[in-house]
């Protein structure tokens, strides 16, 4: 009755407008964002100061709430790849006024997605500790984010730095989100409560969305940094790659390969003593490398995560596990369409069973031994463990799909497992796909209803 009771009433709240006022040389780089005549709904007064530390009561007071409500209403602004690299092509003062501009109206709106989307959580992961905590930071983030002060009011970029030190802290204080939200899923799954066993799949629901909401949040955050938080503000260029904030335009796609193989080989060698080895291969027209634009470390953590996992289904299968027989390389086959830039990864490490495979997509899912979480630690690519957590496909399937592509598993058992990545060629295609806090949204949240899988184009209610 309470979730049928937040829906009706969410149906029944009518969206305000938000209406973005920008300058004339930033419109070509967000030209999908409409100006209406209707002024910019006023912002809230800031509850907190930006100094706040991180955490925040499990009820928030009536101005947050009204806040959160009201930012909540506005539609999601998502932006394309080509965007993030045509804005970034024009990086001058005005421009960084303007970026700071959008993201002070379009972070807090995402925020308030975020957080009404946590309210919605079943009390047995939401009342975790670990839960709290991180719904503590974006309750406190969104506070600061509305104590900004307007950018049109400061002249020189030494004033305008102040900016890039405040989303620096902000991403630091976020770090440990993903540790934490893993330790609560976990106390879940390891409850005997039967209402904790039946939420299982709303959280899921809820962790996909979550964890796109943050990657798409911290792309936007991690552009402005690295395009702004430099006294040149000038595209960097390493040889034929020019590199614009995150985004690499025209890079070489097998040195990335090579980098992702280099260093999961490295840690399946740490813990095994070997490794398998990777052959690359281009499917092209010309015999020339394949060049592609996007974000390096996105693509990077894909590529690591599923050759980490082919390398150690290969080193533990029982037919190499003796040493008697030599390992058969791990292919990966880029392959250039006229719409999509396509990967697979292909390993003979035995294949996974077709009763496992819809599991593979869930977090926490693994078959190997969990390592301790603290909050301290970071899945870097240096010294992560080679597996234990479950969180590498779900959430490289979440990379794969923030900018309209995709991931998917194909196994045969008893033999090995080919991935496949799809990645949107045409830059402008490439557009984040973002979920939005609204009446079906809120419906999903009922472990009793029907589940939709929100990031399927088909579906309407996005």
């Amino acid at each position: 009755m309470m979730v049928m009771r937040r829906l009706v009433q969410s149906c029944l709240s009518s969206p305000s407008p938000k209406n973005l006022v920008i300058p004339q040389q930033f419109t070509r780089c967000i030209h999908t964002l409409k100006e209406t005549k209707t002024p910019l709904v006023q912002r809230p007064t800031p509850i907190v100061s930006a100094s706040v530390a991180p955490a925040a009561p499990r009820f928030m007071s009536m101005e947050t709430q009204r806040a959160v409500e009201q930012f909540a209403s506005y539609k999601l602004n998502p932006v394309s790849l080509k965007q993030l690299t045509d804005f970034g092509l024009g990086a001058d003062l005005e421009t960084q006024k303007a970026a700071l501009k959008f993201l002070r109206d379009e972070l807090p709106t995402r925020l308030g997605h975020m957080i009404k989307e946590f309210d919605e959580l079943p009390e047995c992961l939401l009342d975790r500790p670990p839960v709290k905590k991180v719904r503590g930071f974006y309750v406190n983030t969104f506070q600061d984010l509305l104590s900004l002060p307007d950018p049109s009011n400061f002249k020189t970029a030494e004033e305008l730095a102040r900016f890039s030190t405040f989303f620096k802290t902000m991403l630091r204080k976020h770090d440990p989100v993903v540790t934490l939200m893993a330790q609560g899923v976990l106390e879940v799954k390891q409850s005997t409560n039967s209402e904790a066993k039946q939420s299982l799949e709303t959280i899921q629901y809820f962790l996909d969305r979550f964890y796109m909401s943050r990657l798409g949040f911290r792309t936007l955050v991690g552009q402005y940094i690295d395009l702004f938080d430099n006294p040149n503000i000038s595209p960097i260029v390493e040889g034929e790659s020019k590199i614009i904030g995150s985004v690499h335009k025209e890079f070489d796609v097998r040195q990335v390969i090579e980098d992702a193989a280099y260093n999961a080989s490295s840690i399946c060698s740490m813990n095994y003593a070997t490794a398998p080895g990777v052959k690359i291969v281009t499917m092209n027209d010309k015999d020339e490398p394949i060049k592609f634009t996007y974000p390096i470390s996105h693509l990077h953590h894909i590529l690591f995560e599923l050759l980490k996992n082919s390398m150690r289904a290969m080193v533990e299968h029982p037919q190499y596990a003796s040493g008697g027989t030599p390992f058969p390389p791990i292919q990966v086959t880029v392959a250039e369409g006229a719409s999509d830039l396509t990967i697979r990864v292909s390993d003979r490490g035995g294949g996974i069973a077709l009763a496992d495979m819809p599991r593979i997509w869930t977090y926490l899912f693994t078959t190997a031994t969990p390592p301790p979480l603290g909050e301290d630690f970071s899945a870097d690519t240096t010294h992560a463990p080679l597996a234990g957590f479950g969180y590498g496909l779900p959430l490289s399937r979440l990379y794969t799909r923030y900018l309209g592509g995709d991931l998917q598993v194909n196994s045969m058992e008893g033999f090995g497992t080919d991935a496949y990545i799809y990645l949107k060629r045409c830059s402008s295609s490439a557009r984040e796909v973002l979920p939005s806090y609204n009446c079906a949204s809120v419906g999903n949240f009922d472990p009793n209803m029907l589940k939709f899988d929100w990031m399927n184009s088909k579906q309407s209610f996005l």
